[in-house]
């Protein structure tokens, strides 16, 4: 597979695909080139399950999270006369539509062109979306708004035929957020703000190496600190070190991840430096101080922050957090959302977070109370449970080749149950509803990770759709990814078997516990005995 499509790659530039999806649009799906369907990722088109009926999914980038009302209008009227009135939010703070013709797609495209929307680079083995601080340039306690650093990079990749033909996709992180909300950890590189020991200037250091899918990695720490002048300097030269050296011949073993294990971090940055042609300045990474605190790498205690809620922001007005179960909206949830920015944002904005949720910005206080009023009459979610808050999942069966088991409307179910069961429950938990072990709905980084399977009826020899458990995933200054279970759970009685670890951990937790902490005291073994004898 891997020769089959760097050989592809050596022949077509994914870039110039486009004229194929413009001529194929003229006909038909009859017309599209198999063969280069593939490429059609660079423009974020990916063929939907099941292929033979010609249908695909497009995914819209939308840098460091950030939309306006406009937008928002725009991506609604595509979804309601292409996608049958559907949009998910991404764990990439992208969106993304289905039931795309390739008749279609050009005009979908140009439409959202006219809007400043793009999707070179959605998916395919470029850089994808640069993700970022939901809040950036709006909470009091960041190191620095980055957002022109991040938009400058995301522009800056987006169509650049020099990183075209990246070895695999390459996911970028850019943020000046004390919390980490981008997750650093799991990027290919990241840009994360910092404040110099001595200077006190701000500016960058650097993290590369992170990634998921099926051998997760946390993203090594290099020790450098970066004027926010160099940032796309830097980020140039680790990208073309990668371009160059990643491992092309083996497709599971593409990515940068991969390249920095095998090289060590003194190598790669030795490499990177070569490229940039000076040296950067070494700091200690113990030592770089984030403002306001005591000096250590700023890997901050929340493991799963993203800032949802009603936040006071330094301006003085607020943010307005709207959860959207596994990231799923329907007509007419966007237009309501749009709505509420026009008449209570000051700055008609909205914001993605990788949590598969939408943000309204700068609300002033006066308006505050209608705003949350007007929501809840759209029927939109601005108070949410400890389960529905960071709850995610992936696109699943309904869409996805290669999901097993599905995963939105069983997502929405097992999280409502949750909520119902535990009405008292007031720790905010990750859970992670994933089709595949690909990791997409990172499962790894989880608190509690399902990922989908199946399991063999002994008796009938039928195949049921079943998940896997795993326990204890983390960011931040305790990452680290979550242990499996053994055996594996059926779909249909996943909600019980949560049930019963919930009760078990409500029972044993020490005063004041949290779940990660209690997994880690516990140990995979007792739980799984716990689960095992209910």
């Amino acid at each position: 597979m891997a020769g089959d499509i760097e050989s592809l790659k050596q022949r077509v530039d994914g870039l110039d695909v486009w004229d194929h999806i413009l001529e194929a649009s003229k006909t038909g799906f009859s017309a599209v080139d198999q063969e280069l369907v593939p490429l059609f990722k660079w423009y974020g088109i990916y063929a939907q399950k099941p292929k033979e009926e010609g249908f695909f999914m497009m995914r819209i980038k939308v840098p460091g999270g950030q939309l306006t009302s406009k937008q928002i209008y725009k991506l609604s009227d595509l979804g309601k006369r292409y996608a049958h009135g559907v949009i998910d939010i991404t764990t990439r703070q992208a969106v993304q539509m289905h039931w795309l013709r390739i008749e279609d797609i050009p005009t979908i495209v140009s439409e959202l062109q006219d809007v400043q929307m793009d999707v070179v680079g959605g998916c395919g083995d470029v850089t994808r979306n640069v993700t970022g601080c939901p809040l950036a340039g709006l909470i009091e306690d960041e190191i620095f708004d980055a957002s022109k650093e991040l938009l400058e990079i995301d522009g800056f990749m987006t169509r650049n035929r020099d990183f075209s033909n990246l070895p695999r996709k390459y996911k970028m992180s850019v943020t000046g957020c004390s919390h980490w909300c981008s997750q650093p950890d799991i990027n290919c590189v990241s840009l994360v703000g910092v404040q110099h020991p001595e200077t006190n200037e701000k500016g960058f250091t650097l993290k590369v190496g992170g990634g998921l899918s099926t051998k997760p990695i946390i993203a090594k720490n290099f020790p450098v600190f970066i004027n926010r002048e160099q940032a796309k300097d830097v980020v140039t030269a680790v990208t073309t070190v990668y371009r160059d050296n990643g491992f092309r011949d083996k497709r599971h073993k593409a990515r940068i991840k991969f390249l920095v294990e095998d090289w060590g971090v003194e190598r790669f940055l030795e490499e990177t430096e070569k490229v940039l042609g000076y040296e950067l300045e070494r700091v200690s990474l113990l030592r770089i101080m984030v403002t306001g605190a005591e000096e250590y790498f700023p890997s901050p205690k929340e493991s799963h922050g993203d800032h949802l809620g009603i936040t006071k922001l330094k301006n003085g007005h607020y943010a307005v957090g709207i959860a959207f179960v596994s990231g799923r909206t329907y007509l007419p949830d966007l237009d309501n959302v749009a709505k509420l920015a026009e008449e209570f944002s000051l700055t008609n904005e909205v914001r993605t977070t990788n949590k598969q949720n939408l943000i309204l910005v700068n609300v002033p206080e006066l308006k505050l109370e209608g705003c949350l009023k007007k929501a809840v009459e759209y029927g939109l979610k601005v108070e949410y449970s400890a389960f529905t808050k960071l709850g995610v999942a992936c696109t699943g069966t309904e869409f996805c080749n290669l999901a097993i088991v599905e995963t939105k409307a069983r997502a929405k179910e097992l999280f409502n149950y949750l909520d119902e069961e535990f009405l008292d429950f007031r720790e905010e938990l990750m859970i992670s509803v994933t089709g595949c072990p690909n990791n997409c709905a990172q499962y790894s980084i989880a608190d509690i990770g399902l990922v989908g399977c199946k399991v063999k009826d002994e008796l009938s020899g039928e195949m049921h759709d079943a998940f896997r458990i795993f326990l204890g995933g983390r960011l931040a200054d305790e990452a680290q990814f979550g242990k499996p279970l053994d055996g594996r759970f059926l779909h249909k009685e996943i909600h019980l078997t949560l049930k019963n670890l919930f009760n078990f951990y409500k029972s044993k937790r020490s005063n004041g516990e949290e779940f990660r902490h209690f997994i880690d005291r516990l140990g995979i073994e007792k739980i799984q005995q716990e689960l095992t004898a209910c």
